[in-house]
C-alpha cells in the first residue's frame, strides 16, 4: 500500500512547522484578551495592549499567523 504524497514542496511543510508555535501563541493571547479581559475589564481594543507592551512577539506572532494561512 502506497501513502498518499503531499502536493506540497518538503520546505513549506517544515516551514509551516517552524511557524506553528509562534502563530499559536499569538492566537491564544489574542484570545484571551477577546474573552476573559472583555468580561473582566469591559470592551477591548483587541491586541492594542499587546502591541505596546511586547511589540516583537506582536509582530512575529501577526505574521506567523498570517503566514500559516497563506
Amino acid at each position: 500500500m502506497e501513502l498518499a504524497r503531499s502536493c506540497l514542496p518538503a520546505w513549506l511543510g517544515v516551514s509551516w512547522l517552524c511557524f506553528l508555535p509562534l502563530a499559536l501563541a499569538f492566537a491564544v493571547r489574542i484570545a484571551w484578551e477577546k474573552t476573559v479581559w472583555t468580561m473582566m475589564r469591559g470592551p477591548q481594543m483587541v491586541g492594542f495592549s499587546l502591541g505596546h507592551i511586547h511589540p516583537l512577539f506582536f509582530i512575529t506572532g501577526a505574521l506567523s499567523a498570517y503566514l500559516m494561512v497563506v
